[in-house]
């Protein structure tokens, strides 16, 4: 298997600290490129629809928590894994 930017890192911090174990952060740093990789594909579904993953995070939860399907910005925030920035109340419109 060809070596990638996280095999070349954890070489780096052997060969400095060759008393370290760092399968640890070897895992979790495949954990996150594919978090990573996930969001993007994410993103690259969710573009023709115009709402990019952070949109989509705030819509289902607001979805998840009920009629009348609006939140709190302190609320979403805390329900949604990213942090929402604006200080307008979240609601999906009304048809």
């Amino acid at each position: 298997m060809e070596e990638d930017a996280l095999d070349k890192l954890i070489g780096q911090w052997l060969a400095e600290t060759p008393e370290l174990d760092l399968q640890g952060m070897h895992v979790v740093g495949r954990i996150i490129w594919l978090g990573r990789h996930l969001e993007d594909r994410i993103e690259t579904n969710l573009k023709p629809w115009g709402v990019s993953y952070t949109d989509f995070d705030i819509l289902a939860t607001l979805r998840r928590l009920g009629e009348p399907y609006s939140a709190s910005l302190a609320v979403a925030s805390r329900m949604t894994r990213r942090r929402i920035f604006s200080g307008l109340p979240l609601a999906f419109p009304t048809p």
